[in-house]
């Protein structure tokens, strides 16, 4: 919870144009693996695990999180109810997708440096 608060905080600080740029980020890679999703494309495909590399681009402009945060970020959109709500409005499988594929990017980019 305080990696949470802290990455709040910075979220908090950041002018309107870079938090757009954010939130924008955001979007696009959600739209994008919500269309992986449907079209049943795994999550080690290299195009999910391009979007994930995305993902994390966007997530480290306020945290950079190493493998087994940015994993456990995964978890946290599975079990947060805010997070769940944000993806299953998208598509209920969204969540366990992105989960599993930023689980992936964890292992194979992250902890292998």
């Amino acid at each position: 919870q305080v990696v949470i608060d802290q990455s709040w905080r910075r979220v908090g600080k950041l002018d309107r144009d870079q938090a757009a740029e954010i939130a924008e980020g955001f979007q696009s890679v959600e739209i994008a693996l919500t269309e992986m999703v449907q079209a049943a494309v795994p999550t080690d495909d290299d195009g999910v695990q391009a979007l994930i590399a995305q993902h994390f681009a966007v997530v480290s402009q306020f945290w950079t999180p190493d493998a087994q945060s940015s994993a456990g970020l995964g978890h946290l959109y599975v079990d947060s109810p805010d997070f769940r709500a944000r993806y299953d409005a998208l598509d209920p499988r969204l969540a366990e997708f992105l989960r599993d594929a930023m689980s992936i990017y964890a292992s194979n980019v992250l902890a292998s440096g």
